[in-house]
């Protein structure tokens, strides 16, 4: 993956990601665990940085140690 190709995604409660979008980053919603999941099972190849929110990253988190994940930020 080139720096050209590498995209930021977003993963949580679309009110909270809302200004992200704004910015060219995809929001994937997921207003529960189950959907958080799902999306980040989702996550197109060229995916480099994923933002998720408090909710979204706790359900995420056993998913984030991969090594071959994308970074993952998880907002306050």
């Amino acid at each position: 993956m080139d720096a050209t190709s590498a995209r930021v995604r977003a993963i949580g409660e679309p009110a909270l990601l809302a200004g992200y979008a704004l910015c060219g980053v995809d929001v994937l919603p997921a207003r529960n665990d189950e959907e958080a999941r799902g999306a980040w099972a989702a996550l197109p190849p060229g995916t480099a940085v994923v933002l998720l929110t408090a909710d979204a990253g706790r359900a995420l988190e056993p998913f984030m140690v991969d090594q071959n994940a994308p970074m993952t930020v998880v907002l306050p």
